[in-house]
């Protein structure tokens, strides 16, 4: 399937791959799934709904996507390689992973296995709490992410920011 891409305000995207899978993304990222949105000049609002699966799925997608920047250019032929790229290259290695071949069932397996352990890391819960909905601001003028929210601190900071009241979520997918 390909991503239906809206385009926002201040360079932000809303990419749209599939319903449980929305983000919004530009200098500040809202990961899946952004259930619901609305945006004006000034601002970007956010309701976004985590479901481990699809933040395992991404996840896992991203780790494999590293993996194989490496696996492809060996990393010490990489310019600007951060600690944590060298770090997620290791540990593929260490579980294993296949380094002859681009995409191997063995390597998404892998990738899955890791990206499961961060999400079901209890640091990892204590930040991203699964069973309720987050709301986010993105102030276009700074470019701030305000966020996550529960529906009180959003509607509290819609106030403060002088939101109009007439900018209504809609959802994110169609």
């Amino acid at each position: 399937m390909s991503d239906d891409v809206t385009n926002l305000p201040g360079g932000y995207q809303l990419v749209s791959e599939a319903k449980n899978s929305n983000s919004i993304i530009g200098s500040q990222n809202i990961a899946p799934n952004v259930v619901a949105y609305c945006y004006n000049s000034d601002f970007i609002l956010a309701e976004q709904k985590l479901e481990d699966a699809t933040f395992i799925a991404k996840e896992g997608e991203r780790l494999l996507t590293i993996f194989e920047n490496f696996q492809s250019n060996g990393y010490e032929k990489l310019d600007g390689i951060n600690s944590d790229s060298v770090a997620i290259y290791k540990l593929f290695i260490n579980k294993g992973a296949n380094i002859n071949e681009r995409s191997s069932h063995k390597n998404v397996v892998i990738a899955y296995k890791i990206a499961d352990s961060i999400v079901h890391s209890s640091s990892f819960q204590k930040e991203y709490n699964f069973e309720q909905t987050h709301y986010y601001i993105i102030r276009i003028v700074n470019n701030r992410l305000i966020g996550p929210m529960t529906k009180e601190e959003y509607l509290q900071k819609r106030k403060t920011l002088d939101i109009p009241e007439n900018l209504k979520m809609q959802p994110a997918y169609n």
